[in-house]
């Protein structure tokens, strides 16, 4: 064989082996196209332990891609979100995420994003639109009605079947509402369980102000429940102020904070809705998108009831 055939079939059988190097080794996301996958996530603050383990969940998934990840912090402000999502926009973002403000006065930009052919995913919060291409998140209704339940049982086990309860929940939430809606489900129409109070507690010092009015007005109080994670650290702070540690606490959302408290005994079980895995889904089901998979209109993020035997399965 000649030496100039040899150096021909050396040259073939290296550039076949790049060709392979570079398949293998693309971190350009699900596109494969070689360019790197770009998504804008807006959440709705990045001050609550709920949404910065949604962002380690995104963050994860997107980092095993290759793809870039631009996380913009709504800070509880429908405007800001609004202009977060139009300049997720302009910077030709391959796909937003969305953890809502709002669930109507965030649709506009929300729909914008897709007339400019971009796919949207909604998450934790369900927007009222159907132009989105897919919601993720926990069943409210059915966490209110889990957490009901159980309080139902703690009730007849431990309280001889009667309680008064006080509610500190968020109420210009659709999430919150839903899940006392489920609440109450939960509890039933049994004779001796009474909620006798709610209300507004919006994060952990309006909650425990709000819990603190409710002790006041109500010093017969047996129970708590926290529509979410600020509700319920916001009651717990409240109970071990007043010093009435006969007052338990159930809550719905899971932190370091809550978990200490089912180890100390005021709160007593806790709805988790497994943020880190949400934020998971979210990049992956955008995953799925661009690469052209069709997807349920609602994804289902599974919740689990915590209580003092499990708690250190959810420690961070």
């Amino acid at each position: 064989m000649s030496s100039n055939k040899v150096i021909g079939i050396a040259v073939i059988i290296l550039i076949g082996s790049l060709v392979i190097w570079q398949k293998g080794n693309d971190t350009s996301g699900p596109a494969g196209n070689g360019k790197r996958v770009l998504i804008g996530a807006t959440v709705y603050t990045t001050q609550s332990e709920f949404h910065v383990d949604v962002i380690k969940g995104m963050k994860k998934v997107a980092d095993a891609a290759g793809a870039k990840l631009v996380i913009s912090d709504a800070n509880g402000e429908a405007t800001k979100q609004n202009n977060d999502i139009e300049d997720f926009v302009e910077q030709k973002v391959d796909g937003v995420i969305i953890y809502g403000v709002d669930p109507v006065a965030v649709v506009q930009s929300a729909e914008y994003a897709v007339t400019r052919g971009i796919p949207v995913i909604t998450c934790d919060m369900e927007l009222k639109t159907d132009k989105v291409s897919t919601f993720i998140g926990s069943d409210n209704t059915e966490a209110g009605r889990v957490a009901g339940e159980y309080a139902k049982k703690y009730i007849e086990t431990n309280l001889g079947g009667k309680a008064r309860i006080g509610v500190v929940t968020w109420l210009a939430s659709v999430a919150q509402q839903q899940r006392l809606a489920g609440f109450k489900k939960g509890i039933g129409q049994t004779e001796g369980i009474k909620i006798v109070a709610t209300q507004d507690g919006d994060g952990r010092e309006k909650a425990m102000a709000s819990a603190e009015n409710i002790m006041q007005a109500n010093p017969d109080l047996d129970m708590f429940f926290g529509t979410n994670e600020g509700s319920t650290i916001g009651c717990f702070s409240a109970v071990q102020s007043a010093g009435k540690r006969k007052i338990k606490i159930i809550g719905i959302d899971i932190s370091n904070d809550a978990i200490r408290g089912l180890e100390e005994g005021s709160i007593f079980g806790l709805v988790a809705q497994q943020p880190v895995l949400l934020g998971e889904l979210s990049v992956k089901a955008l995953f799925d998108l661009l690469e052209g998979k069709t997807l349920a209109k609602n994804i289902e993020c599974p919740i689990k009831l915590v209580t003092k035997e499990n708690a250190s399965e959810f420690r961070k």
